[in-house]
């Protein structure tokens, strides 16, 4: 008769061999090439990425292009730009915000932040660009004639013109 130690760990070893190989009754290998084990801790990759740009500075009065073309999906993607804030007063607006460049002329100094959502196969991500407008000031210098500016603002300087006399403008 067999003795019922050696019986059973016959049993054990048995279980430990069928339940560790790949036909055995063990946990399910989920490995299917997402990177998602079946834990929730690596989801699979999002198939849209909203990626509006870089931030820039920009001038009062002179258009503003948005580059939404660093966004990506698992197939085609739609663009959606609205201005989720501007300076007090502003009437900036966007033309083409369905497209991946968009424009606008900011017509006051200050901050105006686009928002870009892109969607493509039911998901959807958003991004966000900051454009600083400032006021820059041009002049003509009444000695020879030519165009400038002191890094975007100027001093009280004249304006050469074909009146006789010259003009002046002042600096607030």
């Amino acid at each position: 008769m067999i003795k019922k130690a050696t019986l059973f760990t016959i049993v054990i070893s048995l279980m430990l061999v069928l339940g560790c190989s790949d036909n055995g009754t063990g946990p399910e290998n989920t490995n299917d090439g997402d990177n998602d084990n079946g834990d929730g801790d690596n989801p699979p990759a999002a198939s849209a990425t909203a990626d509006a740009g870089s931030d820039s500075d920009e001038i009062v009065g002179f258009e503003v292009i948005a580059d939404g073309s660093g966004s990506s999906g698992s197939s085609s993607v739609s663009y959606s730009w609205t201005i989720s804030s501007q300076p007090a007063n502003s009437n900036a607006s966007l033309s083409d915000a369905n497209t991946a460049s968009p424009s606008f002329i900011p017509d006051l100094p200050g901050e105006y932040e686009l928002q870009l959502e892109v969607t493509s196969d039911g998901e959807s991500d958003t991004d966000e660009v900051v454009f600083s407008a400032i006021a820059k000031r041009l002049f003509v210098d009444a000695n020879n004639g030519t165009d400038g500016d002191i890094d975007g603002y100027m001093q009280d300087s004249p304006f050469k013109n074909n009146y006789k006399g010259t003009v002046y403008l002042r600096s607030k």
